[in-house]
């Protein structure tokens, strides 16, 4: 696969996603211990029963509101897609959904629903990401590249913060 002048010589899978959500303010504080399992639920019967297995950890900080969520799968299980399920989860939480049912992505936690705000999605292959500077001449970079550069060591950077 190629995009102009970049080239992608191996298609590799992402087995874990990082999702990022802030929830809208809600009147009462949330049961945080029923938090992982509310995340589990909405996303198993919003994304096509998408394995609810796969939620592997969720972690709340109330006074930001932010609900962190990993989501993995085994290295080389093809069957389920990760990437699909947060895509359209971020259409969702973003308010463009693209299901017939537009229904937004929205976890019952106890009795409320928690209605989201914003939402950031990191991805993780099963192959970290190679880099050339083949056509880099005297340390200066064409835009495409450097943009490109630029966003690739920021997903470098975050890989390296979640690892640690």
């Amino acid at each position: 696969m190629t995009y102009k002048n970049h080239k992608c010589e191996e298609l590799v899978e992402t087995y874990w996603v990082r999702i990022q959500l802030t929830h809208k303010p809600v009147t009462t504080p949330l049961n945080a211990p029923n938090l992982k399992a509310a995340i589990a639920d909405a996303i198993h019967k919003r994304y096509d029963n998408f394995n609810k297995d796969m939620v592997e950890e969720v972690q709340y900080d109330p006074d930001a509101r932010l609900i962190v969520v990993d989501v993995k799968k085994p290295m080389g299980e093809r069957k389920s897609d990760l990437t699909n399920m947060a895509y359209y989860m971020e259409k969702d939480v973003k308010m463009l959904p693209l299901f017939k049912n537009q229904d937004k992505f929205e976890p019952t936690v106890g009795s409320q629903k928690l209605e989201m705000e914003n939402i950031l999605v990191y991805y993780v292959d099963e192959k970290a990401p190679t880099f050339t500077t083949d056509r880099a001449s005297g340390g200066v970079f064409d835009p495409q590249t450097l943009s490109l550069t630029l966003v690739l060591a920021a997903c470098c950077f975050t890989i390296l913060q979640v690892s640690n």
